[in-house]
Formats: structure tokens, sequence, C-alpha cells
């Protein structure tokens, strides 16, 4: 009998589309030959957990008791890992109860975070990422401590963001979202033309591919799966 019935799990439905790509990501980058070589995943796609940005302005319920239940469930399924699909809940990360558990989990912050330091430690860096993301600061606290240089969006330009990203979970056409992005990334990149985009909220991973080719782009999504793959012993593509 297996110690463990699950390799990974994914705590997701924040929101469920970004929770399939995040799925269907690892699938598509694990070099398999047949079903068996595959990671064993459990996905907890839980749609009603709260806004986690309007809690974090003060216009919404606390999500933090939802994603302490989401981590009980992991742990009664004995999954032997763990990962939130979306970059402002981790914000409460510190907040839930696995720790004395033997569950490891994955921060797409801290994974991002060495990633850029390791790599891109002379680009200035322009998060693009939820307003509860940015008020919080999961990242810019991690990449002040590396002194790596940050450029911050004004009102308007983090306006547009917060627009692209709600315009995804509303369900608009793709090219409209991409657009409205641009509008941003396209100034930034005038003012400093070295800029690193980094993606920073899971549902802007999902204009990776055509972002990356007009900017220079890392997906945080992107990085924390190579890290599960390679984590619990899979072979990445």
């Amino acid at each position: 009998m297996k110690k463990y019935n699950y390799d990974l799990g994914i705590i997701g439905g924040m929101g469920p589309e970004a929770t399939a790509e995040i799925f269907q990501r690892i699938i598509s980058k694990t070099k398999a030959d047949e079903d068996q070589d595959h990671m064993r995943i459990c996905v907890l796609n839980n749609a009603n957990i709260p806004d986690r940005t309007k809690f974090i302005l003060e216009e919404g319920e606390n999500p933090l008791p939802y994603l302490k239940k989401a981590v009980k469930q992991l742990l009664k399924l004995k999954v032997k890992s763990f990962i939130i699909a979306c970059n402002t809940a981790h914000y409460f990360v510190d907040e839930l109860d696995y720790n004395h558990h033997k569950i490891t989990f994955y921060s797409i912050v801290d994974e991002t975070v060495e990633h850029i330091n390791r790599r891109y430690s002379g680009y200035p860096i322009c998060l693009l990422a939820t307003n509860g993301t940015i008020k919080t600061k999961v990242y810019s606290k991690r990449l002040d401590e590396l002194s790596i240089k940050q450029i911050s969006l004004n009102e308007t330009k983090q306006e547009k963001i917060m627009s692209a990203i709600n315009m995804t979970k509303a369900g608009f056409p793709k090219q409209e979202i991409i657009k409205t992005l641009e509008e941003v990334m396209s100034q930034i990149n005038i003012q400093e033309e070295k800029c690193l985009f980094v993606l920073g909220c899971t549902e802007l991973s999902l204009y990776r591919t055509e972002l990356s080719k007009k900017y220079r782009v890392i997906d945080a999504m992107d990085i924390l799966i190579d890290k599960v793959i390679t984590a619990n012993n899979y072979q990445s593509k």
C-alpha cells in the first residue's frame, strides 16, 4: 500500500480556468510514454473560495477558512505535496495549518523570486498582478530583500491590469484582454527597455504565449510547474 495516494494536490477554483491551465501544463510538460509515467494529481476546484483581493481591500469575506479546509481535505486524501493556483492567496499561507503534517508546500512566489534572482537579477522587474498581491507585497518584499529593482505601476495602469484579470474571469474575448495588457506593457517597455514582466496572476498566465512574442516575459505558473515536476521525481520535457 502506497504511503501517499497523490503526489500533488492543487487548491484551485481561483479561478477555474486558471486551475485547468495549471493542471493541463503539468501534464503537457511531463515526459511520459504512458499513463503511468504521469504525476498523480488531485484538483480541488472550489470556486466558492471568496475573492482574495476583495478581502485584502476590506470589501469581502475572509478566504482563509476555506483555504484551511482545503488543506485538511488534501491531508485526508493522503497528498504528498500541494500548490495553490492563485498568487494572491499566498498572502494567507503562513496561517495555513500544514507545517506539522507530512505534506510539502511549493510556493509560486518563492520559486519565482528565486528564479529571477538566479537568472534575471540585473533586470528591472515589473509585476503584473492583482491589487491584492500588490498591496500585500508578497512579491515585492522578497525582491527588496535581494535588492532587485522593481517598476511600480501607477493607479491608472494598475486598474487596466486588474480589468484584464476581471475580464478573464468574466469570459471576455482573449484578444480584447491582450490589447488591454499591451496598453500597459508597451508604455513600460518604452521607459525601461530591459524590463522583465512577471505574470504574477494565474489568470494572466493564460496569455503567456502571445505576450512573450513582443515582451520579455516570465510566467510564475511555468516556474512553479517545473519545480513540482522535478521535486516529485518526474521528468520535465
